[in-house]
């Protein structure tokens, strides 16, 4: 038995010492933004000495190292992890990867790392295609590359039409290329193909991935090509445009796509499929959302050549349109040969036809042209009739020409009949009596109300309830309702206390050009738009509208169900104006796509405009100025909080002479905030305040603000915010003018690049004040910053709190303080200077020049490394230094790491 006993512990012995080995035959390589090391040998650890400076030093350093390769003379897995930052350059694109094991990475899901292909002449982020030099492929290469937790952004192909490129290429004609991606992000990026472009049978898995704002001639975010197969889990397609076919996805030659927990939104194609187009393809798709897709030819997904769909619980939200029809469009618009579709969705239509074949005209068709002919000779006697009324009234309701389906509305009508509204002649005096009219349809063929020139008043305009009904409201841009004395709600899009709801249930309300004046909901806590219900298919769409002279509440859309976000809140072209809600937001919702565009802010007090939490928001495209809150309580023009699996997106924006106790934009624990291309200008008022959130600003001016205590981009701790290609011009605070965190207890990640900070003022950190944060400065100018006060400190940056920044390549310039005119550095802070870090023309109170830091001992002191003079902060010739307290510190680190030898031996013990 013994002998039985010892073979079994000698197989498991063999076993643990083949799985460690197997284990310890692979490499990692780090690589950090602060680094500068591209030598061969980079990469042994993380910090900015040892670890790569960018991902083909990485790869050089694999493929140098004498442990890169096997026995067998086969490469061993090779995994890269890169530390936060935005990483910029040829050396972080065009990687080829072939019959290799590769995995690029990030070191904490919490960690944001960028890869930001602008002006590198890239080709690609990754191919996995066969280098010629290589020879021919062997049906035993095998290539695997999974990617986790990147955010690759700004590709760009000159010729979008002709040059054969996407982010990331897998086409080969190996046995086996499988590519993986788990919590990538790709935006603003622009190829022929989509940003991974597969082909010869490769195998590609994606999960929580997100495609936004992408552009290529066909497929934005996948073109898959000869057999390959795709396994989608949690994956968002958002805002991506095609300018042929397949605005998120373009399929071909007998690919195989299994998609599920995925949404299509906002995407469009100049052709065919504005989310999915394919060509002899099979498709299952379970748990898809559709929302808001436009081509010319199917809005949502174009099939061809003997496809195949298979659908489980597939839901349509929004207008999926053909624009071609200008019409909702159908799930499925068959082309060309024949498509098998089969499977559940919340709509029917799936590629429609006509029942009859064969050559020559059907009896259907030859009946229905017959009666055609004589419906047509009685229409165009009706048409001829009717005209002269028609034009009579053109005025009065706006020159719209409306077809069947409508009901009238005119203040200055005299009928009071149940069945008003059927005509312009015999139009109802108000809403109350049109909704009667409109809910009475059984058949719910009526939906939509036209309302005539005028002033509509009383509570017979007001208080209208309903539900499970998609209603359109036409006014002609004089059109207004004076809504004093209405109280709680204009509309109240909540089912009654007696109404059955279902899962199903699909209530819309849009209105088109209508003023609305001197509401007050404020005593009754209400809202001019408003719902709070389980049914998660609730939609407000208001175009070119007026708000004037509200008191409380505009829109209140509450999902209360709190699962999914199917709804939606959409202004677009209106006009917000004295609006005070200083207790409760303007415009609140929780858990629904909001979407504000082309709308105009001004002359309004309150704590939040426009507050979004747990759904998703755009904010695109609008003008900001002249608000003045007086709520003294922390608030802002735009805020999100808890966004964590929807985009939080603020774009190209104007924000202009605001006074505000807070913020233009307020990111609370929310991830994918993308402020881009905005203008913050003229105010007293921070411009982003950062909490437990991602951010990254890009090519956004802050110029002539004053900042409440801290400076334009704040963060309060547990923020990881990148600034790219942004410009902090003349403004002014008490701390850091442009950039500033604060010693809460968490930690902040900053990244800025491409950036530049000219005349800024504040009493400590004149532009930059940052307490225990972590921070990377790459190609920055700072210059003419001024610390001003009695005591002030830091001209340029003030640094303190356990603080870790990293300066490559960065000028500092004619910055002036009373001590430390470029940086003050404290508080057991460390200092990294890759190349390129100078400065001149830094002055303190007398006059004179100062070193590039000054460091205090005050507080613990500053250590400083890397490419600066000797001397400043006590720095030795090839050395680092602390200014302060060094001796004991070094004794107190040895006695530590002698304490735990002792302990691990005593254990072993």
């Amino acid at each position: 038995m013994k002998s039985y006993i010892s073979l079994f512990i000698l197989f498991i012995s063999t076993l643990i010492i083949v799985a460690v080995s197997q284990q310890s035959q692979s490499q990692t390589i780090y690589v950090n933004i602060a680094s500068t090391n591209t030598s061969q040998t980079c990469g042994s650890d993380n910090t900015p000495i040892n670890a790569c400076a960018d991902l083909t030093s990485a790869f050089a350093a694999f493929v140098g190292s004498n442990t890169s390769v096997d026995s067998n003379g086969t490469y061993v897995p090779l995994t890269i992890i890169m530390s936060p930052g935005t990483y910029t350059g040829d050396r972080n694109a065009n990687l080829t990867i072939y019959n290799q094991t590769v995995t690029i990475t990030t070191a904490s899901t919490t960690d944001n790392v960028t890869i930001d292909l602008t002006n590198n002449n890239a080709l690609y982020f990754i191919s996995t295609d066969l280098p010629e030099s290589l020879g021919n492929v062997s049906l035993t290469d095998k290539t695997v590359v999974t990617l986790k937790g990147l955010n690759v952004v700004n590709f760009f192909t000159p010729n979008v039409q002709t040059t054969d490129t996407g982010v990331i290429i897998s086409a080969n004609s190996s046995a086996s290329t499988v590519l993986t991606l788990e919590s990538y992000i790709t935006l603003n990026t622009v190829s022929k193909y989509g940003q991974i472009y597969a082909t010869d049978a490769s195998i590609v898995y994606l999960s929580n991935t997100t495609f936004v704002s992408n552009i290529a001639a066909n497929g934005t975010s996948i073109s898959s090509l000869s057999g390959s197969t795709f396994y989608i889990a949690d994956v968002m397609f958002w805002s991506n445009i095609a300018r042929d076919s397949g605005g998120a996805i373009y399929a071909t030659d007998q690919s195989v796509f299994h998609i599920n927990n995925t949404d299509f939104e906002y995407n469009k194609a100049a052709n065919n499929g504005g989310a999915i187009f394919m060509s002899a393809c099979a498709f299952t798709m379970s748990n898809v959302t559709f929302n808001t897709n436009t081509a010319n030819n199917g809005g949502m997904v174009s099939c061809t050549n003997a496809s195949t769909i298979l659908f489980d619980k597939v839901i349509t939200n929004g207008l999926n349109n053909d624009t071609s029809t200008n019409k909702t469009s159908h799930i499925v618009v068959c082309g060309l040969g024949e498509c098998t579709v089969d499977g559940t969705s919340n709509t029917g239509g799936t590629c429609p036809s006509d029942d009859d074949s064969g050559n020559g005209l059907s009896n259907k068709v030859i009946a229905a042209i017959t009666v055609g002919v004589v419906a047509g000779v009685a229409v165009l006697g009706c048409v001829i009739f009717v005209f002269y009324k028609r034009r009579k009234n053109q005025l009065k309701y706006g020159g719209v020409c409306l077809a069947g389906g409508t009901v009238y509305v005119d203040q200055s009508s005299t009928n009071t009949d149940a069945t008003c509204g059927s005509s312009e002649e015999d139009a109802c005096q108000d809403l109350e009596s049109a909704f009667a009219v409109l809910m009475a349809d059984a058949d719910t063929s009526l939906t939509s109300i036209f309302v005539a020139s005028g002033t509509y008043t009383g509570v017979a305009n007001g208080n209208i309830q309903f539900y499970n009904r998609s209603v359109t409201i036409y006014g002609n841009g004089e059109t207004v309702f004076d809504m004093t004395g209405v109280t709680p709600y204009f509309f109240n899009l909540a089912p009654s206390s007696d109404s059955m709801i279902t899962e199903n249930d699909n209530t819309e309300l849009t209105i088109n050009e209508i003023t609305i004046i001197n509401f007050d909901g404020s005593l009754t806590n209400g809202s001019l738009f408003y719902s709070y219900s389980e049914s998660v298919y609730v939609t407000i769409n208001i175009h070119n509208s007026n708000f004037t002279n509200i008191t409380g509440s505009i829109a209140y859309i509450n999902n209360v169900e709190g699962f999914t976000m199917l709804g939606s809140v959409n202004f677009d072209g209106c006009i917000f104006t004295n609006v005070t809600s200083t207790t409760q937001p303007a415009i609140q919702t929780f858990l629904v796509q909001t979407t504000i565009i082309y709308c105009t802010f001004t002359q309004n007090d309150a704590r939040y405009l426009i507050y979004v939490s747990f759904g998703a928001l755009t904010v695109t495209k609008n003008v900001f100025t002249n608000n003045n809150f007086t709520n003294l309580s922390v608030g802002a023009l735009i805020c999100g909080t808890y966004i964590r699996s929807y985009p939080f997106v603020v774009t190209s924006n104007i924000f202009d002479n605001n006074q505000l106790y807070g913020s233009a934009i307020l990111s609370y624990t929310s991830l994918m905030v993308s402020i881009k291309n905005n203008v913050f200008s003229n105010s007293q008022s921070n411009a982003v305040i950062c909490g437990s959130s991602d951010i990254t600003i890009n090519n956004c001016t802050f110029t002539n603000n004053t900042g409440n205590t801290y400076g334009q981009v704040h963060s309060t701790g547990y923020c990881n915010v990148d600034v790219l290609s942004s410009n902090f011009t003349s403004n002014s605070a008490q701390n850091g003018a442009a950039i500033s965190s604060l010693p809460t207890g968490a930690s902040t990640t900053i990244s800025a690049s491409s950036s530049n900070f000219i005349n800024n003022t504040a009493v400590n950190g004149g532009a930059i004040y940052m307490g225990q944060t972590v921070a990377t400065l790459l190609n920055v100018v700072l210059n003419q910053n001024k610390a001003s006060g009695g005591a002030s400190t830091g001209g340029a940056i003030y640094i303190y709190q356990k603080s870790d920044i990293s300066f490559i390549n960065v000028t500092l310039n004619n910055n002036v303080a009373i001590s430390a005119p470029s940086i003050y550095c404290d508080g057991n802070s460390r200092l990294f200077f890759g190349e390129n870090v100078n400065g001149t023309g830094n002055v303190d109170h007398n006059n004179q020049q100062s070193p590039l830091v000054v460091c205090d001992g005050v507080d613990g002191g500053c250590s400083v490394s890397g490419d600066i003079e000797d001397g400043v902060c006590g720095k030795e010739s090839g050395s680092s230094a602390h200014n302060s307290n060094s001796g004991t510190n070094t004794i107190a680190s040895m006695m530590g790491t002698l304490i735990s030898v002792i302990t691990i031996v005593a254990r072993l013990a």
